[in-house]
């Protein structure tokens, strides 16, 4: 008995057909699908032509597992790539994808197109909002704080600088100030005796002083400490004027004194070595 091949017109599965089934109905072993085997112009064995749908589904469905497949390498290119290469390679993949799907769709495999298609938009989109856009802004939000602090270091740096320039100059001007005029004894003050100084100040620099300190010392002739103070004459009510100007004098009004916080006796005033120096100032602005 003589055998044949002819092609399923179902699945196009090529299948051996013995020369005495002609006119009968042959199960296909692939897709289990019959169909009726005829004899062609030579007298051999044949099925009928595969039908066109056929044809055009397995087509589609060859597409659609393309599609599929790189949907699949869109998402892994997606998630394993750094942001530039998310943009450069996983993008037009995802793009690729898109199309295969619309080709499938054209096809008969509408409802997982559909999918595909959506998969392939919606996906980068929802990476970009959930991953990328805050990373992003985490990043932005960092370079912010970076300029913000530098910009306070900055600021902080300036105003050192004029800090210290006015310090330099409020040293200068200190320097031109100096005390005169020490009268150290024991004054009456309401009814009772307090040790206490007076002095004067002058001004030989051009700039005014709204405050003053003077640091005094009193030691005993062997030059043992016996109390340091620091007054501050302009704040004491002490003076008519609570401003030592450039270029002048300033003296304690008549009968007022600074008292000493220690309790100095007179003999120890009398024989006391006393020096007075200006310590700090406050300059008028």
């Amino acid at each position: 008995m003589e055998e044949w091949k002819a092609s399923c017109p179902h699945c196009a599965q090529r299948i051996a057909i013995p020369s005495d089934w002609l006119n009968q109905d042959v199960a296909c072993p692939a897709c289990e699908k019959s169909f009726r085997v005829a004899a062609d112009s030579a007298g051999r064995p044949t099925a009928p032509a595969a039908a066109p749908c056929a044809s055009r589904a397995l087509q589609g469905q060859g597409v659609l597992i393309a599609a599929l497949v790189t949907l699949v390498a869109s998402v892994v290119a997606m998630v394993s790539l750094s942001t530039t290469g998310t943009v450069l390679y996983s993008v037009p993949i995802f793009a690729l994808a898109a199309i295969l799907a619309f080709v499938a769709m054209g096809q008969g495999y509408g409802a997982a197109g559909v999918l595909v298609v959506a998969a392939s938009i919606g996906l980068p989109l929802l990476w970009h909002t959930a991953v990328i856009a805050p990373a992003t802004r985490m990043e932005s939000a960092g370079d912010t704080a970076e300029r913000v602090s530098s910009w306070f270091d900055g600021l902080g740096e300036r105003r050192r600088t004029v800090l210290a320039a006015t310090e330099s100059a409020r040293n200068e001007a200190l320097g031109h100030v100096e005390v005169f005029a020490i009268e150290a004894k024991i004054f009456r003050s309401a009814r009772r005796r307090v040790p206490g100084i007076r002095f004067a100040l002058r001004n030989t620099g051009p700039h005014s002083f709204r405050s003053v300190a003077v640091t005094v010392c009193v030691r005993r002739p062997d030059g043992t400490l016996l109390t340091e103070q620091t007054f501050h004459p302009l704040e004491a009510g002490t003076a008519g004027s609570r401003i030592l100007e450039g270029g002048k004098i300033w003296v304690m009004e008549s009968g007022t004194f600074l008292p000493f916080e220690h309790p100095l006796t007179a003999s120890d005033l009398a024989t006391a070595q006393i020096t007075a120096r200006v310590t700090g100032g406050i300059l008028v602005k």
